[in-house]
């Protein structure tokens, strides 16, 4: 299906709700639309215009605390919209921030209503919804800015009284990716900092499903993938902390802007500057193949 938007700019992000139903897009012209699908037919229901400059990217929350898109912008700032019936409201805009907004995600839904920003003043700024009110916890992460943020998958951890750990991956314009844990008491916490690639860090991304593993890929201007692993802790293994050890996917002839998980298989997604998206997964010896996505959507089905 091709979505046809009015948007006057380049389109930096298109995202579907959960149900499905719903696709949100947005612009240069600092413009979001927000589309309802049915089948073939799309409809223009609203067009978000609160931005006063670029937008970058957008987001959808889980719908068990009611139906959220954030947004964030170059003009350095975040928005967080509600649907309230078939109306949308702007509930909270912060913009404690000095540069551009380049990242936003929100936190798995067990966890409740958490929104990571990433900004290129260097900031990892956290936005948690605590009794009807928003609360932000605003941490100085990386030197040369932050380009990308995503949480961690909910996971059980069995080695601290069965409490779930809320963790956050981020990277930079330092060539690091930086994994983080998140407290609303306590704020950000270093875990590991974790360096592989030689130039900015454009894109990370963690892996949902989690198996005997925790999987990230990060991607960045020095035109590489690494695809980070660890393994899971467990009582077993607690008394002997894992690392995260890094593997090439392969070397790419340009940018690596974007990398993108499935949700229920080991298939990741490459958008490269040379406008070519390659699929790659991960075969039974832990190898990585490009791989044709219309054969894999076979398989699976």
């Amino acid at each position: 299906m091709e979505l046809k938007t009015t948007q006057k700019g380049l389109i930096h992000d298109v995202q579907m709700d959960f149900y499905g139903k719903q696709v949100a897009t947005c612009s240069s012209d600092g413009k979001i639309q927000i589309f309802k699908i049915d089948g073939e037919k799309q409809n223009l229901v609203a067009e978000l215009t609160d931005h006063e400059g670029p937008v970058w990217q957008i987001s959808w929350s889980n719908p068990k605390f009611g139906i959220h898109l954030a947004s964030c912008s170059n003009d350095g700032s975040v928005i967080i919209w509600k649907q309230i019936n078939q109306n949308w409201v702007k509930e909270y805009q912060f913009s404690d921030f000095s540069s551009s907004v380049n990242s936003v995600d929100w936190s798995p839904f067990q966890f409740g209503l958490h929104l990571a920003c990433g900004s290129s003043d260097g900031s990892i700024v956290i936005l948690s919804l605590i009794n009807g009110k928003w609360k932000a916890n605003k941490h100085n992460s990386h030197q040369v800015g932050v380009n990308s943020v995503c949480w961690g998958p909910f996971i059980q951890d069995q080695t601290e009284k069965n409490q779930p750990k809320l963790q956050l991956v981020s990277g930079g314009g330092d060539s690091l990716v930086k994994i983080w844990q998140f407290d609303v008491a306590k704020g950000l916490k270093l875990l590991e900092t974790l360096s592989g690639h030689t130039s900015w860090v454009r894109c990370v991304a963690w892996r949902k499903t989690t198996s005997t593993k925790l999987v990230i890929a990060s991607c960045s201007q020095d035109q590489t993938v690494l695809i980070w692993s660890k393994e899971k802790t467990t009582k077993q293994n607690s008394k002997q902390p894992t690392r995260w050890i890094p593997k090439k996917l392969a070397d790419f002839p340009d940018i690596v802007w974007h990398v993108s998980w499935s949700l229920t298989s080991n298939l990741i997604s490459v958008s490269c500057g040379d406008s070519d998206i390659s699929f790659w997964e991960e075969n039974q010896d832990g190898e990585w193949i490009k791989t044709d996505f219309n054969q894999v959507v076979e398989q699976k089905n």
